[in-house]
């Protein structure tokens, strides 16, 4: 059985998430791009479970055990990954509004891309290979989400794996407010910065950037502050007592119906729903913003009349 609204939905959002997807790589928008990338791989991800797991729950095959190892970690990483995404945004908005002149050149751009690489690439990596230290057991498979890491929440567990998010997001948080009071002293000159440095940006795009990471932060950091409740309320803090102790049983998968998520709690629930529903809530705010604007427009136009030139239509 398929949980039929879920993957409906989300893959119309992973369509929604990539038509604007041509400006922002021919305009070297690699923060956007790694944003939409992570998007939709956990669009991917939660589509896959959800036709697997839905109303479902058995033991996996030596395939969905694969499975379930990539896709719990990936969930690990993109706890952080889209946050430093939005982050990556946030920090070139400032550097555009905060500072008196621009150098756009080639060089710029391979730098540029170079740190959002490291920042919304780099560091989610590492972000999952360090969930190794707290993960307790191989994996869960959880009725109706399917593959899902396993955290052992001690203390250096919410500051290593829960509390990064937080973080993240509220230093994002700090670029985007940066960045609006930049550009408020600087209003009166900024279409004129924009245009004589060859940013790639008009004020239109600026504004629409700036929304995106704006709605990631009013969305991401308050989910990230009730995740990390939910799991003190419901889960507490273990005691660390070794690695060895955190590592036992490594290998074994712990199962769960939703049933019991339920009676443990509507945070805890709701947690889990949000988690999975963020991805395609994402992917149409991205494409709210970019999906409509005149260069999304003329690429429509451009495809639709390349599927129709074949027949003669120009």
């Amino acid at each position: 059985m398929v949980d039929s609204t879920y993957v409906g939905i989300t893959s119309v959002a992973i369509f929604c998430v990539l038509v604007p997807s041509i400006w922002h790589f021919s305009a070297w928008n690699t923060a956007t791009c790694y944003m939409m990338m992570w998007t939709t791989i956990g669009c991917i991800i939660h589509i896959v479970d959800g036709s697997i797991w839905y109303h479902n729950i058995h033991f996996p095959s030596e395939h969905e055990k694969i499975w379930c190892d990539i896709a719990a970690k990936l969930i690990i990483g993109l706890s952080v990954a889209i946050p430093l995404s939005s982050l990556c945004i946030n920090r070139r908005l400032y550097n555009i509004a905060a500072v008196k002149t621009i150098t756009v050149n080639k060089e710029s751009k391979m730098r540029d891309a170079l740190i959002d690489t490291i920042i919304a690439v780099v560091l989610p990596i590492i972000f999952m290979v360090v969930h190794y230290t707290m993960q307790g057991h191989r994996f869960d498979i959880i009725e109706d989400f399917g593959c899902w890491p396993s955290t052992y929440l001690t203390a250096p567990g919410y500051a290593l794996i829960i509390a990064p998010p937080i973080v993240v997001s509220a230093v994002s948080l700090v670029f985007c407010t940066l960045s609006i009071r930049a550009f408020w002293h600087r209003r009166s000159e900024f279409n004129e910065l924009l245009r004589s440095h060859s940013t790639g940006l008009t004020s239109s795009r600026y504004f629409r950037l700036m929304a995106l990471a704006s709605a990631e932060i009013i969305v991401g950091l308050p989910f990230a502050i009730f995740f990390f409740v939910v799991g003190i309320k419901h889960n507490g803090v273990a005691p660390w007592i070794s690695w060895d102790d955190t590592h036992y049983n490594f290998s074994r998968i712990d199962y769960y119906v939703t049933y019991q998520l339920k009676r443990a709690g509507p945070g805890v629930y709701v947690s889990y729903q949000m988690s999975r529903w963020a991805f395609p809530f994402t992917a149409f705010i991205f494409f709210a913003f970019f999906g409509f604007a005149a260069e999304a427009r003329k690429n429509y136009r451009m495809a639709f009349f390349r599927v129709l030139a074949p027949f003669g239509i120009k």
